[in-house]
């Protein structure tokens, strides 16, 4: 299959990012089967010495287009920020921590291809647990393939893993991240796109590994998660109106405040794609 549209990835990376991290996310774009035509990273403040090494010597293999700024300014507007850099028809998201496997970008746009009006596409993704720098569990985590803004999904969760998600640059550019939701610019975005009658899509086979670090499961600050709990129950009212499936949203909330333990075993268990997924 000719697989002619142009793509740009695009990405952030601040301070704190471990710099073999960084290394691992750009390898597995230069080993995809089919390249992006550009990665647009975005330097969200200064940068250490080493991560900015890792850039350099990528650089030099991959069309690697390196932007940014001095102050961190987070997620939301350093991709609002690359994106205005970005010249491919379509916006590969990824977090510079993990690792698209090798056929993803193939695959995704095989799908976009054979499936013309598709917008938004993401794909199952392999979770690796780690402590110590060790992974000590592996799990497959699935969406839903087709996704509209009367979903049961939406209630339990996001629709599709962000870093995952292939989009249409028009789309995108016409909706951007919300600046003002915390770190909830992912299912923000979402939910104003399911809203206006578009789709979400994803494919049933793991396309990307996210690493889950044992921080991760630490109690969420009750500004953070209260930020979340609005969004959903705000938004889901919107699309639907009073439902008792709302309540999904309010075990999500109880959970965030378990102690991390406890998080880390709902994570791991079925009972995550109940509440969480």
């Amino acid at each position: 299959m000719k697989l002619d549209l142009s793509l740009s990835v695009l990405m952030s990376v601040y301070y704190k990012e471990k710099p073999s991290y960084l290394d691992e996310c750009l390898k597995s774009l230069y080993e995809q089967t089919h390249p992006a035509n550009e990665i647009v990273c975005v330097k969200d403040g200064i940068l250490t010495a080493e991560l900015d090494s890792v850039l350099l010597k990528w650089e030099k293999l991959l069309p690697l287009k390196i932007v940014g700024y001095e102050e961190n300014k987070g997620l939301a507007h350093a991709l609002n920020f690359g994106l205005s850099y970005c010249s491919g028809e379509w916006i590969a998201r990824m977090d510079t921590d993990d690792v698209s496997l090798k056929d993803r970008f193939e695959k995704q746009l095989e799908f976009i291809v054979a499936n013309p009006g598709t917008m938004v596409l993401g794909s199952a993704i392999e979770e690796r647990f780690y402590r110590m720098n060790q992974c000590y569990h592996k799990n497959i985590r699935f969406y839903e393939d087709n996704i509209d803004k009367t979903s049961e999904l939406l209630y339990r969760g996001t629709p599709i893993g962000h870093p995952t998600a292939l989009i249409n640059k028009n789309l995108l550019q016409r909706y951007l991240y919300s600046e003002t939701v915390g770190a909830n610019e992912d299912i923000e975005l979402w939910f104003r796109i399911l809203h206006d009658g578009y789709k979400i899509r994803n494919l049933s086979f793991p396309l990307y590994v996210q690493r889950i670090n044992d921080g991760m499961f630490k109690r969420r600050s009750s500004v953070k998660a209260f930020k979340e709990f609005k969004i959903y129950v705000k938004n889901l009212y919107a699309l639907n109106g009073f439902s008792f499936k709302l309540i999904y949203p309010c075990l999500r909330l109880i959970v965030r405040f378990l102690p991390k333990k406890c998080v880390e075993l709902i994570y791991m268990s079925n009972l995550r794609r109940n509440i969480l997924s």
